[in-house]
């Protein structure tokens, strides 16, 4: 679990025992108009791509990143924001020099230009799935975008299954990505 004093709320990465944890970072991504990467104040809170650094039972690396996107009262389409959020992630993801995993609900459109820079290279496992919908049942916006949550994993991670989950404790449905590594 990573965890950061201070915010009102965030994020949070579980591992599993049977991996070793080697790294844990947190990079911040997106800072709110007045807020001064204070982890005590401001008016809101930066954006953390979280990202923890594995290897498993047989001795391959790799890495999972976990991202809340900006979030605007408004259309999850691209705006400058977004774009530079995007840009950024990737940095840090392609400086990794390891397969890695992404996913977060990035308040983007499955058409936005932010999301394609994202998905560059990568599979993009609910395009992949054909799934309709990341959405639950509690989601009531008027303008319901269906999806806000991705997973990609880079051409080393080899899918075996991939799905949202039905269970309803969020209006955000979790999605299960089962893999190896080739």
């Amino acid at each position: 679990k990573i965890s950061q004093p201070g915010l009102r709320y965030g994020n949070a990465i579980f591992v599993r025992k049977n991996l070793r944890l080697r790294a844990s970072q947190n990079h911040y991504i997106v800072k709110y108009p007045g807020d001064s990467f204070d982890l005590e104040g401001g008016e809101d809170h930066p954006r953390a791509l979280q990202v923890v650094q594995l290897t498993d039972e047989v001795g391959n690396d790799f890495a999972v990143a976990n991202y809340h996107g900006y979030w605007s009262n408004g259309p999850k389409t691209d705006d400058e924001v977004r774009l530079e959020q995007s840009k950024r992630i990737r940095e840090v993801l392609d400086g990794l020099g390891e397969p890695f995993i992404l996913c977060g609900d990035f308040n983007l459109l499955p058409t936005t230009k932010s999301l394609d820079i994202l998905r560059a290279g990568l599979t993009d496992m609910v395009q992949k799935y054909e799934l309709l919908t990341t959405r639950s049942a509690l989601y009531k916006r008027i303008d319901y975008a269906p999806f806000a949550d991705y997973v990609f994993a880079g051409p080393e991670v080899r899918d075996k299954s991939f799905q949202a989950l039905e269970d309803v404790v969020s209006d955000h449905l979790a999605l299960e990505l089962e893999f190896d590594l080739v």
